[in-house]
């Protein structure tokens, strides 16, 4: 498993949380096995996003791709992503 993170913000969160739902396929596909969005507590519009991917590879292909670029650009993303690529070292009960 891999573990995306990415933070952003975007110009209207109920404008991009509804494209980001529309390109539920295309990254069930590209590999994504779980997603959780939160935003920070005084802007909606600073989103991070969680991302399970069922591998690195497939996870870094996706969000280097032409879809996903384009889905950024339709769901008014007004920064670039800042992506941490996690691997997990240990985890705890």
């Amino acid at each position: 498993m891999a573990r995306i993170i990415a933070r952003h913000r975007v110009r209207s969160f109920p404008e991009w949380k509804k494209a980001f739902g529309e390109a539920k396929s295309l990254r069930t596909e590209a590999g994504e096995t779980a997603v959780a969005i939160y935003h920070t507590v005084d802007d909606p519009n600073h989103v991070v996003v969680v991302f399970d991917w069922d591998s690195m590879d497939r996870a870094k292909e996706y969000l280097t791709s032409l879809d996903f670029r384009m889905m950024m650009r339709d769901a008014g993303i007004a920064e670039v992503p800042d992506f941490l690529y996690l691997e997990a070292v240990s985890e705890h009960d």
